[in-house]
């Protein structure tokens, strides 16, 4: 597995938490692999980005996620209730 499961809805209360737009993807559930946990997402995170690029839908998301999973890792740009950062994400299940 690539050791990051989540389930994912696109955003249409974008405003309600604070982002510009309705760019992101609202992290509903983490399904398996420890990446995600290890990494610190929760559900209710928003992902705004991957790799830079934004992911406005989830079918985005996962082209994104597998161009990086030969890298082993991707930069998620996260707002959680309004605070933005980024973290990397182990892609490869050790």
């Amino acid at each position: 597995g690539a050791g990051l499961e989540l389930v994912v809805e696109r955003l249409d209360e974008a405003a309600e938490l604070g982002l510009p737009s309705n760019q992101g993807l609202l992290i509903v559930k983490i399904k398996s692999g420890k990446s995600a946990a290890e990494s610190g997402l929760r559900a209710g995170d928003v992902i705004i980005s991957a790799n830079l690029m934004p992911v406005g839908n989830a079918q985005t998301l996962g082209k994104i996620l597998k161009s990086a999973k030969a890298k082993g890792a991707v930069l998620l740009q996260i707002n959680r209730r309004g605070q933005i950062f980024f973290r990397a994400v182990p892609l490869a299940e050790q």
